[in-house]
């Protein structure tokens, strides 16, 4: 009989003993069995090992010690973390949701201890030297800019011939001795009191007043010729808008030159120019005509002038006429059912 040689189970052969083997070798088997055995598990104690196969099983896959891997982790009730504590996006703790709990993202220290050294927002009580935004507001206070004050506001009160933009207190004024030193009033009407410092006199408004702001003044009837100021609205009444004018009156406008085709408006010099001034066959002009060798020549329709022979009528459907042809292109202004009996009106449109 051959016995392998082994210290543990899994080194056994399952070939041996083989067929035939001595019987007196099978008291080895059995003691390399218990060796093996004793080798692999030699922790086991007299007591029998209540597992079950699934529970055995459950240790498969483990790759240190089970123990040594619970004693690194946390209790699910009451844990104690240490180091950096990193939860998952969506954890939520009891009431606190997981977007509250996003909202210490970024705290860089104690948050009740930063709430502490923060004032409230009503009544608030502040030390130190307190900065306030330019154009904020507080009750009670005037702003910097345009304050409107109530009471009997109190202001510094300037030395006697100061001439800036410092408040003028009433102190101020009654040392200028303007209340018992005016100058004389007759002709005076509608002027102001000014001072050098030591001297009242008179002040007209507007001589050489520098208007700022968006001045008015009355407007003046159509047709004012003065010296009055011309406000806007009497500009505006006077003149026609360069769109769609409405023009009343005799209007008069430069006469273009005799054959000026543009958008220049046409006098009536202009039109009777036109008139009397168009030499036959000239763009515009008019021809009585027949076209030689033609058949139907619809209304609307466009020619040569080469193929119109000009045409004077004698009755209806004759004429004595021109062989000659004319230049340029014509219109044709009526209908020829027979080109070469018949005539019409034609017009030259280039």
């Amino acid at each position: 009989m051959t016995i392998e040689t082994s210290t543990y189970p899994s080194q056994w052969n399952s070939a041996y003993p083989e067929a035939g083997s001595a019987f007196t070798e099978g008291d080895d088997h059995i003691r390399k069995i218990k060796a093996n055995y004793l080798a692999a598990w030699p922790n086991l104690t007299a007591a029998a090992v209540t597992a079950s196969t699934t529970e055995l099983n459950y240790v498969d896959g483990v790759t240190s010690s089970i123990q040594t891997q619970l004693d690194a982790k946390a209790p699910i009730a009451s844990p104690t973390f240490t180091g950096t504590v990193v939860l998952p996006s969506t954890t939520s703790i009891a009431n606190v949701s997981a977007t509250e709990i996003a909202y210490l993202d970024g705290v860089t220290s104690a948050i009740q201890t930063q709430i502490d050294t923060k004032a409230p927002i009503a009544s608030p009580t502040f030390t130190g030297t307190v900065t306030i935004p330019g154009g904020a507001s507080i009750s009670g206070f005037a702003p910097l800019a345009s304050p409107t004050f109530t009471g009997t506001p109190a202001a510094p009160t300037a030395s006697p011939g100061t001439t800036t933009t410092q408040i003028a207190t009433t102190a101020f004024v009654v040392a200028q001795g303007l209340s018992s030193a005016l100058p004389g009033q007759s002709g005076s009407a509608g002027k102001y009191v000014k001072t050098d410092g030591s001297t009242a006199s008179w002040a007209d408004p507007y001589a050489s007043a520098p208007l700022t702001g968006t001045p008015t003044a009355p407007t003046a009837a159509g047709g004012t010729n003065t010296t009055q100021i011309a406000t806007t609205a009497f500009v505006v009444a006077g003149f026609a808008p360069l769109a769609s004018p409405t023009l009343t009156g005799t209007p008069i406008a430069p006469t273009a030159a005799v054959g000026t085709d543009t958008t220049q408006i046409a006098t009536t010099a202009f039109a009777r120019a036109v008139a009397g001034g168009y030499a036959a066959e000239a763009i515009g002009t008019y021809v009585f005509g027949k076209v030689g060798g033609a058949g139907t020549v619809a209304f609307g329709s466009t020619v040569a002038g080469s193929s119109i022979n000009p045409t004077s009528i004698l009755y209806a459907g004759s004429g004595n006429n021109n062989s000659t042809g004319l230049a340029g292109t014509w219109r044709v202004m009526g209908y020829l059912a027979n080109g070469t009996n018949e005539c019409t009106l034609f017009l030259r449109i280039s």
